[in-house]
């Protein structure tokens, strides 16, 4: 039997993916390497290539964070409507 999600709950769980392994928990963050050698260009990269790609990663991230966003707020409202005493809106086991 196939179940079917919703577009909410696929980006939720996507970005909740990214997140879990963008940073575990228990584990320190490595340090970071000297800024002179992040911040130069990759040799076959020009400045307009290294800019729209920056770009681009940084729009994916805004993206993601939004569809979490708003899934944690749909689960929110759904949560406080279930206790209230709106049973259609509880969550189903799986």
């Amino acid at each position: 039997m196939t179940t079917l999600r919703s577009p909410l709950a696929a980006a939720l769980g996507a970005a909740l993916a990214v997140a879990l392994a963008a940073a575990p928990a228990h584990v320190k963050p490595k340090p970071k390497p000297a800024v002179a050698a992040a911040a130069a260009p990759a040799p076959t990269e020009t400045a307009e290539q290294q800019r729209a790609r920056i770009n681009a990663e940084q729009a994916a991230a805004a993206q993601a964070q939004a569809a979490y966003d708003a899934a944690m707020a749909k689960w929110k409202a759904d949560n406080a409507a279930c206790q209230a005493g709106d049973k259609t809106r509880c969550a189903r086991p799986q």
